[in-house]
């Protein structure tokens, strides 16, 4: 009996169901926002805000500010790169600006001249306390107060 052949997943899960690619002949001047993937393959000028991945592939040409969740630069970019998650330089990659992430991977060969800030995720989780740290103490009340905050004579 013949079983039906089911694809395996090779890739991780995207964060949205779409995905949007600039073709290599294309070209975009302005700001370009949206919530799905992003693939630039043709060249754009401006700015790019996706709240999702943005990929720079090999023949993508991007003279803009990118702002997106993680940011993967095969090509050439020209301009600054700030990242929620991650920026990936592959061996191809061309940058010159300054990068802003709190996780940063470079492969060798890619050129990058700017500066990089390795900023770390935004202080709105708690605070993580090391193992076998003890909690810090709880200031003790003034002499005019006893333990319930209450005031005495």
């Amino acid at each position: 009996m013949n079983r039906p052949v089911r694809p395996v997943a090779t890739e991780e899960p995207r964060r949205s169901g779409g995905h949007s690619t600039i073709g290599r002949g294309v070209e975009i001047e302005g700001e370009i926002r949206g919530k799905e993937e992003l693939t630039v393959e043709g060249k754009v000028q401006g700015k790019i805000n996706i709240d999702n991945a943005v990929t720079v592939g090999q023949t993508g040409e991007v003279n803009a500010e990118i702002l997106a969740e993680v940011v993967t630069v095969m090509g050439k970019v020209k301009g600054d790169i700030t990242a929620r998650g991650k920026v990936i330089l592959k061996p191809t990659a061309v940058v010159i600006g300054n990068i802003t992430c709190p996780s940063f991977v470079v492969n060798e060969g890619a050129a990058f001249d700017g500066n990089i800030s390795m900023d770390s995720k935004p202080a709105e989780a708690p605070a993580v306390r090391p193992p076998g740290k003890p909690p810090e103490p709880t200031p003790e009340p003034s002499s005019h107060e006893d333990k319930q905050g209450n005031h005495r004579k």
